[in-house]
């Protein structure tokens, strides 16, 4: 028997719902930890997952990289390079983290 993954599930109510379902097609995505880490976001410290990248489709890729191209206005090579490079974290405070229990025994 497998693990299942490690899910994010965006609040409906948050401002970036409906992004995720832009760009990802779904508000549930998976995510590399349970564990949260403290990362620097807009020069302040925020509660982050990191979103696991190897578990998009490519269509889902290039979405994302268009998206914080757009909104962060910033070349599509420059995403691309920092997302392999240091990931794409989500905000804690967005989503409810779910994972299998087997993780932790």
């Amino acid at each position: 028997m497998s693990l299942k993954p490690t899910t994010a599930t965006i609040n409906e109510s948050s401002p970036r719902a409906a992004d995720w379902q832009k760009v990802f097609g779904s508000l549930e995505v998976q995510i590399k930890s349970p564990a949260s880490h403290l990362v620097n976001i807009l020069d302040e410290p925020k509660e982050a997952y990191f979103l696991d990248l190897d578990s998009l489709t490519e269509k889902q890729m290039t979405r994302l990289v268009s998206h914080i191209a757009w909104k962060f206005h910033v070349l599509q090579s420059v995403v691309e390079r920092d997302l392999k490079e240091r990931g794409c974290p989500i905000l804690a405070e967005d989503v409810i983290v779910s994972f299998d229990l087997r993780l932790v025994v």
